[in-house]
């Protein structure tokens, strides 16, 4: 497995959120958390969009599944008549 290259980038973030980040993680395990906070919210975001993707696509098919639906309802009621 290829080790992934490290790249360093600066940001500005507010002082009592680093405070308190140093105070609580090692500074040998800063970069590590930050990787995995970051994609973790990659992640969520990701999963989050393809959610309302799927919602929006739900919707936009709802009026073709009713119509669908009501086209089949007469022979499955028909079907299942037989049967019993």
């Amino acid at each position: 497995m290829a080790i992934a290259r490290k790249t360093k980038r600066t940001y500005a973030l507010s002082g009592s959120l680093v405070q308190e980040f140093e105070s609580a993680v090692p500074s040998g395990d800063r970069s590590r958390v930050l990787e995995e906070l970051i994609a973790r919210k990659l992640e969520e975001d990701r999963l989050a969009k393809l959610r309302a993707d799927i919602v929006a696509m739900c919707e936009d098919m709802a009026e073709i599944w009713t119509e669908e639906s009501e086209a089949w309802n007469p022979i499955e009621d028909e079907v299942w008549t037989r049967a019993s």
